[in-house]
């Protein structure tokens, strides 16, 4: 059975190439994606990366803040010329629990798309070839390694060339509010709502985070609805980002 996991369809490339990558640990890891694009088209680049695990047993990854993370975060590392790519999405800090992970059989496989065009600065690198090395989902730890060494895995680059000039996009970053309402009460009511706004989805995010969808409390609110959208759209609020229009 092979698990899948697609946000969007992959219809921008001009050519594509895939590029796998076997890990100690029995997970394979390949990209798909353009070999090139113009740089007018930015906001349209996406890569496709499935994780399958060809080992014999099941592995427990966490699934936030690498290529299993359907928000976004800074699943990549990003490079032109030797220099890192500056990142513009959202940065989230996570209570890591048991629900912060997700188990892939052997034999399945989760794919994921990443719409990355919109989350690095690639108008201030300017035209070129870019190289964009996913960030590899790390396995639960049961016990502490004996070696202080750095526990990063290293996975192969994946290149796309930019032609000429590329655009400036929005920042995901949050954003200074700025209420136009000229009705004194009604304009303090909604400054007052507004970060209140926010405080709340932080804390419905970190109670989803901590207690997954199974929690009564989930149910009573969110009923049978997929947490990864519920927690999507929860950290629009958060970050005071709308979503664009492929919220669905």
């Amino acid at each position: 059975m092979k698990l899948t996991r697609l946000l969007s369809a992959v219809s921008l490339a001009t050519s594509t190439h895939a590029t796998p990558f076997q890990r100690t640990d029995g997970l394979t890891i390949k990209v798909n994606g353009p070999n090139s694009i113009s740089g007018s088209s930015i906001a349209d680049l996406k890569l496709t990366v499935d994780v399958t695990n060809n080992g014999a047993e099941p592995v427990r990854v966490l699934r936030y803040n690498n290529v299993l993370d359907i928000l976004p975060t800074r699943s990549w590392r990003v490079g032109k010329n030797g220099s890192e790519v500056g990142f513009i999405g959202i940065k989230v800090a996570l209570q890591i629990d048991e629900n912060a992970y997700i188990t892939i059989n052997n034999g399945d496989t989760v794919s994921v798309v990443h719409e990355v065009g919109s989350l690095f600065d690639f108008a201030s690198a300017g035209a070129g070839t870019f190289s964009f090395e996913p960030i590899a989902p790390e396995p639960q730890v049961t016990v502490l390694p004996t070696s202080k060494g750095s526990r990063r895995n290293q996975t192969p680059s994946f290149d796309v060339a930019i032609t000429g000039e590329i655009p400036h996009l929005e920042s995901l970053t949050p954003r200074e509010p700025i209420s136009i309402c000229t009705d004194p009460v009604k304009k303090a009511f909604m400054d007052a709502s507004y970060p209140e706004a926010m405080a709340l989805a932080q804390l419905s995010y970190n109670y989803i985070i901590a207690n997954g969808a199974s929690d009564d409390l989930y149910q009573a609110y969110f009923s049978t609805n997929d947490p990864a959208r519920i927690l999507r759209n929860l950290r629009y609020v958060i970050e005071e980002d709308t979503g664009g229009p492929t919220i669905t």
